[in-house]
């Protein structure tokens, strides 16, 4: 029915992990009816009373999760029927707004963004950033389905602005986790947020990836859940290669101690029986969930390189790259069939169910027809 996480444990569904879910189903499932079940479902009814799953960032991830649907399956007739509950939750939040547009946690919220420690007086970075992202996909979604937007894409625009005065910090060049508490914190989760969501400069950029994703002083991630963004930070600074060790060293672990699934948490470092313990107590920790199972899109895109750049893949490109695998042979579901890649280091071969496809291979770029067979020596 649903995608579920903590499936042994309390059957919901959860925004941020749905989130993470929408990204792995386009490279192994697409399929769009759970997608949209699962969406509605979140979206509960109204009046909208509290943020979804409790979790204030996991009401901004769904409003990602329509926006990042739309985008692949195309579906308008979707959006139109959950438009109401959009601006139901959306209206929720502009509400719980503060007067300097930065949004706090309120009684009953949970400000959570990962598994970490991290300094969460007043106005946590990781909220304000996805809130500023949540506020520009619901003006997409309105432009999309050619309704006014009064007010949220200015709001986003002002909160992005906001967010790099007051969050980025001249002198150790990296975001901080709260201005309010003077403590000038600095965590992985916020800086990746920041680099992956933000309109940051290349310079910060770089200044992130040196200061904070190659700083071993930064406590590690020990979720599956942020190794997803981490390792997608690692491919879009120009470091890919890095996306074999982080798999290998996480996942491959994670298996040496006799995982057949993916765990909700996993630290290396823990021992036995600690494996499983979560929440306080010895066996609560989820060992199938989805939001660990992020290597499934990350080898589909940034291995065999197929990226939707349209809408419902109307154009696609297709890169291939190996890093520091010898060859990759692999099939990505696309509306109307599959997108084949196999490449190695001699030779690249696609094949398309359907038009529109670009194959790069170094600077040069190669038509992609339907049922046509292309390969390409290198």
């Amino acid at each position: 029915e649903f995608f579920l996480d903590g499936i042994k444990r309390d059957r919901w569904v959860w925004s941020a992990d749905v989130y993470q879910s929408l990204f792995v189903n386009r490279y192994l499932f697409s399929n769009k009816e759970i997608e949209q079940r699962t969406l509605i479902a979140l979206g509960g009814k109204t009046p909208f009373r509290r943020h979804i799953n409790t979790i204030m960032d996991y009401t901004f991830f769904w409003f990602m999760s329509l926006y990042e649907h739309y985008i692949t399956y195309g579906d308008l007739d979707f959006l139109k029927k959950m438009k109401p509950q959009m601006d139901e939750i959306m209206k929720f939040c502009i509400e719980r707004t503060d007067q300097d547009g930065f949004i706090r946690g309120r009684e009953g919220d949970w400000i959570f963004i990962d598994w970490a420690d991290m300094d969460k007086t007043g106005a946590l970075c990781g909220e304000q950033i996805l809130y500023a992202k949540a506020m520009k996909d619901y003006s997409r979604i309105c432009s999309f389905l050619q309704c006014e937007d009064q007010q949220c894409a200015k709001k986003a625009e002002n909160l992005q602005n906001a967010i790099l005065q007051k969050y980025w910090d001249n002198e150790k060049k990296c975001f901080i986790d709260s201005f309010e508490s003077e403590k000038r914190n600095v965590t992985r989760q916020n800086n990746i947020l920041a680099f992956l969501y933000l309109p940051c400069t290349e310079q910060q950029k770089k200044h992130i990836y040196q200061n904070v994703i190659l700083n071993e002083k930064i406590p590690a991630i020990t979720t599956p859940y942020f190794k997803f963004y981490e390792n997608q930070v690692h491919c879009l600074s120009g470091h890919s290669d890095d996306l074999e060790e982080s798999i290998s060293s996480y996942y491959g672990s994670m298996l040496n101690i006799g995982a057949t699934s993916l765990y909700e948490q996993y630290d290396p470092n823990d021992n036995g029986t600690e494996h499983y313990a979560m929440y306080g107590r010895k066996f609560e920790k989820s060992l199938c969930h989805a939001w660990s199972a992020s290597p499934v899109y990350l080898l589909g895109q940034y291995r065999l390189g197929v990226k939707n750049t349209g809408i419902a893949y109307h154009s696609f490109e297709i890169r291939p790259y190996l890093g520091k695998l010898r060859q990759i042979e692999g099939k990505v579901p696309v509306p109307e069939g599959y997108v084949y890649v196999k490449a190695d280091e001699k030779t690249v071969t696609v094949y398309s169910d359907i038009p529109g496809g670009t194959l790069y291979i170094g600077s040069n770029s190669y038509a992609v027809e339907a049922h046509k067979e292309l390969c390409i020596k290198k």
